[in-house]
């Protein structure tokens, strides 16, 4: 006899508390991107890998909830898992709280677990639900009683970057935090987002897939700070390093006691993004809460002189590895090697991982080829990786993380004969990305003012992508870092400012189901309009460093301005690499960066 299906289980465990719903968002109590195995629980009942998903289960019904990025892979995973895709922000779709205002009764009772959601979501489903008479309950950990293979909490080694990385010490972090918050009138600031956390304290670790972080919350006061982690994970030399600079451990558990203890009448600040209903209960009355943007993600963002320096030699060090890779590529369909998407993100990772600065890849390295490169997050498995064939479009998005920054590519290879109506898409994303990088633009413009000039060119032809044009990207942290973000959407990191400093994407990109995808991908960074440093305006500094497939361009519909910043590109991109390349993998990058 077959074990009940997870779903199954999931749904007695909901009639025995009388439940009529519950709603699993997948993140964690940190609001985190990549999870740790442990609060993976869509991927345990659904199938579903993608990062961005929501599950509302009755007892008739599951579906999960995700956007176009993923609509082509979560079809594949959810095949036969009894659960149905809801597509987001599609015509005739609800959203699932629409859909569960819709679906239940009046009365009906849905449960959640309160430290995944953060406040914003939270308030939003309460009024919502309240308002078509039902009622939302924080129900705990819904899974604890029915997953019974579930791993544990990681507990990985949490290690130091103050002698390792460029910027302030840990003790002017603190400090600086400190003075803002005495400038604010507060008292303690709650941190919970796991990249804050390992920014301000000058700490990384490997609890979570591809982000150097490590699960844990931190309180700030006005001459204490304490981090709550598992205390297994600190060696003794780390505990005397971090109390040398007032810092104080707790157990990862003793948050919500702690914030429960803090005085009447204290000003403590949180960041609604990244906390938690459950620890935003555990504040009492008498305790003034102020929210915004914490404090140490605002200073995150904004790369310094030395941070910068340092990212472009992880650019340079990422560059080659990618050239060895395409060089190598190449060779092996010449000579009949197999090679498959998997094989071929396995030798990325081979030539990265001669460099001892490498720390593992940034996230999944999505390699799609044919009509999988259409599916924007895709990523090969071992025993379904489709074979590379010396024909058709290859599109690559990797990114590493080195001690010297996270760096994130894609680029799109013809390896055949390319049709002219791909050279026209690759040829109108390519202007889009151009365009983008040659923005000059006031101090006070936003990411969702400069979306724009990415997709005009592919608009004139009625064409368009689902995905945002660019996101904030971390150093040596994560890849996806917010603020900042280049979209058209109205609300979120596109409308955080653009300021020097920030490093972010610039991913235009055209999909073609069933047929093939076009992306091309380079790392940005704010910095002042070298023409007119005191201007007031602002321009984007190109940081990765990899050849354009010049066998993908329709040459006739680039201005002379375009075929300039294309040979100046190619030309940083020979003279930086070629010092780090075998004279074979020489002679193909400068092939391959050829004068237009």
């Amino acid at each position: 006899m077959l074990p009940p299906a997870p779903l199954d289980l999931l749904r007695a465990e909901l009639a025995r508390r009388n439940l009529d719903a519950c709603i699993l968002p997948n993140t964690d109590p940190h609001q985190s991107e990549y999870l740790a195995p442990h609060w993976q629980g869509i991927s345990w009942l659904s199938g579903f890998t993608g990062s961005a998903a929501t599950l509302a289960v009755t007892a008739s019904f599951a579906g999960l909830w995700t956007d176009s990025r993923y609509f082509i892979q979560a079809a594949r995973e959810l095949a036969g898992s009894g659960v149905t895709l809801m597509k987001l922000r599609v015509p005739h779709t609800p959203e699932f709280i629409e859909w569960l205002c819709t679906e239940l009764p009046a009365g009906a009772r849905v449960g959640i677990d309160g430290r995944l959601f953060a406040l914003p979501r939270y308030r939003e489903l309460e009024q919502r639900l309240q308002a078509a008479g039902m009622h939302l309950e924080d129900a705990g950990d819904l899974l604890a009683p029915v997953w019974q293979e579930r791993p544990g909490l990681p507990l990985q080694p949490v290690y130091s970057v103050e002698a390792l990385l460029p910027g302030p010490p840990r003790a002017a972090r603190l400090e600086s935090v400190r003075s803002q918050m005495a400038a604010r009138n507060l008292d303690w600031h709650l941190l919970a987002a796991v990249d804050d956390i390992a920014w301000v304290f000058n700490l990384r670790g490997s609890d979570v897939p591809f982000n150097p972080v490590f699960l844990a919350f931190a309180l700030i006061g006005r001459s204490s700070a304490t981090l709550f982690l598992h205390p297994e994970q600190v060696t003794h030399a780390l505990k005397a390093e971090l109390a040398a600079a007032g810092v104080t451990l707790a157990h990862y558990t003793r948050l919500p006691e702690v914030l429960g203890s803090l005085a009447r009448g204290s000003q403590l600040l949180l960041d609604p993004a990244t906390t938690s209903i459950a620890l935003r209960r555990a504040i009492p009355e008498g305790v003034t809460v102020q929210t915004d943007a914490s404090l140490p993600a605002q200073a995150k963002v904004r790369k310094g002189p030395e941070a910068l320096a340092a990212i472009r030699q992880a650019m340079v060090r990422d560059g080659i590895a990618w050239v060895q890779m395409l060089c190598w590529l190449e060779s092996a369909l010449r000579s009949g090697q197999p090679v498959t998407e998997y094989s071929l993100a396995q030798q990325l990772e081979t030539f990265r991982s001669a460099d001892p600065s490498y720390r593992g890849p940034s996230f999944p390295s999505i390699v799609g080829y044919g009509p999988q490169g259409a599916i924007v997050h895709y990523r090969p498995e071992a025993e379904h990786a489709a074979q590379i064939l010396p024909e058709g479009l290859l599109l690559i998005d990797a990114g590493g993380q080195y001690l010297h920054g996270t760096t994130d590519m894609t680029r799109t290879w013809a390896l055949g004969e390319p049709s002219p109506v791909q050279q026209t898409h690759y040829t109108l994303v390519l202007k889009g990305m151009i365009a983008l990088s040659r923005a000059v633009f006031p101090a006070a413009a936003r990411g969702v003012h400069l979306d724009v000039l990415a997709r005009q060119f592919l608009w004139q032809e009625g064409l368009n992508y689902g995905h945002g044009t660019g996101h904030g990207v971390g150093f040596f942290l994560c890849v996806h870092e917010s603020p900042p973000g280049i979209s058209p959407a109205a609300s979120g990191p596109a409308q955080a400012p653009l300021e020097p400093g920030m490093v972010l994407s610039n991913e235009p990109g055209l999909y073609l189901e069933g047929q093939y995808g076009i992306r091309i991908e380079n790392l940005i960074a704010v910095q002042p309009w070298p023409q007119a440093p005191e201007s007031g305006f602002l321009a984007f500094e190109t940081l990765s460093l990899c050849p354009i497939d010049l066998r993908l361009l329709d040459l006739a519909r680039l201005t002379d301005d375009e075929r300039g910043w294309l040979n100046a590109y190619h030309q940083r991109v020979l003279d930086a690499l070629s010092p780090g390349l075998a004279p074979a993998e020489q002679a193909w990058l400068h092939a391959r960066c050829a004068h237009i």
